[in-house]
C-alpha cells in the first residue's frame, strides 16, 4: 500500500510555504489503496480568525480524527502525515473514503469569509497534489453519508472549485484530452449565465435544467457564446461573491467553445 512521502516536495515545488510536523513521513493508519489519490477539502470549524492550535489538536486526537494537511489563513500548509488519516468518516457509495483520499483541513468555519491568501494557496496546492496523483477534488459535504451529515467547507461550490483547480493544473487552459469540461462544470456556467442574463420571473431555477433553459432562450450557439463571454467579462471585472470562480481567468475561450458545442 502506498503513502505520500512526496507531499512537502510537491507543495514547495508549487512555490508554497510549508511547515513540517515531526514524524509526518511515518505517521498514518496504513497506506492508500491506490496511487490515484483524491483530495477532500474540509473546514476545521474553529473560532473565527486565526486558530494556530488546530494542527496540535489534530495530532492529539490522531487515532480518532484529523487530516494529513491543514492550511492557515495566510496560505501556509502544515503537513502532519503521509499515510491514511481518519478525516472522511462514512462516505457515499462511489465516493472516496479515508484510504482513497488526502484530507485538507482549513482555518475556516461556517459563515466566515474566505481569506484570499488561504483560498489561492488551497487551490494551488491541491492542483499540485492532484497533478502528482491523478486524482480529483472533492468536498466533505459532497462525499459524506448520509447526505447532509457535513456542510464543510462552507461557502464553496465543488464545480466552481474543480474548474479553478483544473485551470491551475493545465496552465490556465483546459486540455480537452485529459481534463474535459464535465456536465457539472457546464451546468454551473449555464446557471450563472442564466441568473445574469435571462431569469424567468416567478419560476425558481431549481425547477429547470439550466442548460436546457439557456438553449431554449438563446436558440443558437452564437448567442450562447455571447452570453458566456459576457459572464467571463463580468467575472474578470468584478470579484463579487455572486460570480466568483465560475470561470477562472484564462479559461473563458475553452468554456465558451465547450458550452457552445453542447447547446448547438
Amino acid at each position: 500500500m502506498t503513502t505520500a512521502p512526496w507531499l512537502v516536495d510537491v507543495l514547495r515545488g508549487a512555490g508554497l510555504q510549508v511547515v513540517e510536523h515531526d514524524g509526518w513521513q511515518q505517521r498514518g493508519h496504513g497506506g492508500f489503496t491506490s496511487k490515484r489519490i483524491d483530495v477532500v477539502w474540509h473546514h476545521d470549524a474553529s473560532a473565527k480568525g486565526d486558530s494556530p492550535g488546530v494542527p496540535a489538536y489534530m495530532l492529539r486526537n490522531w487515532n480518532t480524527a484529523g487530516a494529513q494537511l491543514w492550511v492557515d489563513r495566510r496560505g501556509v500548509w502544515y503537513v502532519l502525515a503521509a499515510g491514511v488519516a481518519y478525516h472522511a468518516g462514512r462516505t457515499l457509495p462511489g465516493k472516496p473514503g479515508n484510504r482513497q483520499s488526502l484530507g485538507v483541513e482549513t482555518d475556516h468555519t461556517t459563515g466566515e469569509d474566505w481569506p484570499p491568501a488561504l483560498l489561492a494557496s488551497l487551490r494551488l496546492g491541491t492542483a499540485a497534489i492532484l497533478a502528482r496523483t491523478g486524482g480529483e477534488l472533492h468536498m466533505h459535504k459532497t462525499i459524506c453519508a448520509p447526505v447532509g451529515r457535513k456542510t464543510d467547507p462552507d461557502g464553496l461550490e465543488l464545480a466552481a472549485e474543480r474548474l479553478a483547480v483544473r485551470a491551475l493544473r493545465a496552465g490556465t487552459h483546459l486540455q480537452e484530452d485529459d481534463m474535459p469540461l464535465t456536465d457539472d462544470d457546464a451546468t454551473l456556467v449555464a446557471r450563472k449565465v442564466w441568473q445574469l442574463a435571462q431569469p424567468t420571473p416567478g419560476v425558481p431555477l431549481s425547477e429547470h435544467t439550466p442548460l436546457t433553459l439557456l438553449a431554449g432562450a438563446r436558440d443558437d450557439a452564437g448567442a450562447a457564446k455571447g452570453a458566456v463571454l459576457a459572464l467571463a467579462k463580468a467575472i474578470a471585472d468584478d470579484d463579487a461573491q455572486a460570480v466568483a470562480a465560475a470561470i477562472p481567468a484564462g479559461m473563458a475561450a475553452a468554456v465558451v467553445d465547450e458550452l457552445a458545442k453542447r447547446l448547438a
